[in-house]
């Protein structure tokens, strides 16, 4: 497994910055969608020849139920590492059983994602996309800071395919900027709440 893990250290020295793009009501703060989090890493992870792979199965160890199948396969070597997770869906009141099941498996896609890769960030925690009929009390932690750097590939990526169909904010933008390789990670967090990409 030594080539696989030597791509993955070199991958993880390249994510480009992961954006807190969604917000959770009940906590007040903004976390990571599951698209913020590929677009941060799909650019490393395809130099150094590495797949991460997700998918709904019935293992042979327990036919009874589905599992959320992850593997992080390295092309150039053929070696991967796999994991299973029990996809348990919580009943919620007004949701059906395939929404719920939908909710509990984009939750653990996201988590998976996370530790698989090795994503580590602030504005995260088993609290933002959980599916939770009530809100936590005494919940305390940092909201995300912008530090003022330039834009990675894949933020710039995930900007412009949001702008493509929202053409009045994509003119916004150009006149403001010229580009989104004009912007820090500050202009990018006031643009994306004051054209409403964010709530």
């Amino acid at each position: 497994m030594k080539e696989l893990y030597t791509a993955l250290m070199n991958a993880q020295a390249e994510y480009d910055e992961v954006i807190l793009d969604k917000h959770n009501a009940y906590t007040g703060y903004y976390y990571a969608s599951f698209e913020s989090m590929v677009n941060a890493t799909r650019p490393a992870l395809k130099k150094h020849g590495l797949v991460l792979d997700q998918d709904i199965c019935h293992p042979e160890f327990d036919r009874s139920a589905p599992y959320l199948k992850v593997v992080l396969f390295h092309t150039p070597s053929g070696q991967m590492k796999e994991s299973y997770v029990k996809v348990e869906p919580e009943k919620m009141d007004k949701m059906g059983p395939l929404k719920c099941f939908g909710a509990a498996t984009t939750y653990l896609q996201r988590y998976t994602l996370k530790t698989t890769l090795g994503l580590a960030f602030d504005g995260e925690d088993d609290l933002d996309a959980a599916p939770v009929s009530t809100p936590k009390k005494n919940f305390e932690k940092k909201p995300y800071i912008p530090t003022g750097n330039k834009l990675g590939d894949g933020q710039k990526k995930w900007l412009n395919d949001i702008l493509t169909d929202h053409p009045e904010q994509k003119a916004v933008l150009k006149e403001r900027y010229g580009s989104s390789d004009n912007m820090t990670d500050i202009d990018f967090q006031a643009f994306l709440v004051e054209m409403g990409i964010v709530k």
